[in-house]
């Protein structure tokens, strides 16, 4: 008697999951008005002081330079970009969540899911997406923001190099916090099945823990407070000449922390849990 051996069906590889996740995040109309008002926020918040004082006349500011100089320092290519950064990061993070959460509440995750065997490809895919999705919109943003105020600040005598250390580590870090800002995000929203859920949940963290820890009496809430990652994650666009580069190290790594465990454990409850 002959026996026959059936290979075990394999699913798609990540590398086949990476198109299939971009054609379906691409496809979804928020996903434009989310980058542009990532990018819309970050350019207007950014580029605002740095404009609107050199476009005051004269009888009004007579001196932009020192205007310029009182608000944003030395160096207010880079530093006005903070401000640009902490607004652009709530709309990173609604973006991260819908990345998985649109995707089950109009059923596709179903079908995506009953075509690959294993789940972790598709969940690694999303998270990948994410990040690569919220570094890019924090580069484009943040290129657009400093070439657009060069001419200004040239003329003020506040202008600077792109290949300046300080304004490379400013953008980088800045555009490497709102990519893990986004895969935080899609993992948190991973563990609910709607999109007002995971949303608030993610925004919550984001706006909300920061004045609410700081409460917490016995020393604790300031602790608390440091490891939190907006506070984290904006020493990675602070200056380092500013702030030092150990700060900015301990600001990534506890940034990073934060996005390893909680796509490590949302992915295991991903695995573990039904998606309707």
């Amino acid at each position: 008697m002959t026996t026959t051996t059936v290979p075990l069906r394999r699913g798609p590889t990540l590398g086949q999951l990476l198109p299939a996740e971009w054609i379906k995040f691409r496809s979804l109309r928020s996903t434009y008005w989310a980058a542009g008002l990532a990018i819309l926020f970050t350019f207007l918040l950014s580029t605002g002081l740095i404009l609107a004082t050199t476009l005051v006349p004269e009888e009004v500011n007579a001196d932009p330079r020192a205007v310029i100089i009182d608000q944003a320092g030395e160096n207010p290519s880079v530093t006005t970009l903070a401000f640009g950064y902490m607004f652009a990061q709530y709309v990173v993070a609604v973006l991260g969540v819908l990345i998985v959460s649109a995707e089950r509440g109009s059923g596709l995750l179903n079908m995506t899911l009953a075509a690959v065997p294993q789940r972790t490809p598709v969940y690694l895919a999303k998270l990948i997406l994410s990040g690569a999705t919220g570094f890019l919109l924090g580069l484009v943003s943040s290129l657009l923001s400093f070439f657009s105020v060069q001419p200004a600040l040239a003329g003020l005598g506040l202008g600077a190099d792109i290949a300046d250390i300080r304004v490379i580590q400013v953008i980088l870090g800045g555009s490497l916090y709102l990519g893990l800002i986004a895969i935080l995000s899609t993992a948190l929203g991973s563990l609910f099945r709607s999109t007002a859920s995971g949303a608030g949940v993610v925004l919550s963290l984001l706006i909300f823990a920061p004045g609410l820890v700081v409460l917490i009496p016995g020393g604790i809430g300031g602790f608390l407070t440091q490891i939190l990652p907006t506070t984290a994650g904006m020493m990675l666009y602070q200056p380092a000449d500013a702030i030092g580069w150990p700060a900015v190290l301990t600001g990534l790594l506890i940034l990073l922390g934060w996005a390893v465990i909680s796509a490590v454990v949302a992915g295991v409850l991903f695995k573990r849990r039904d998606v309707t």
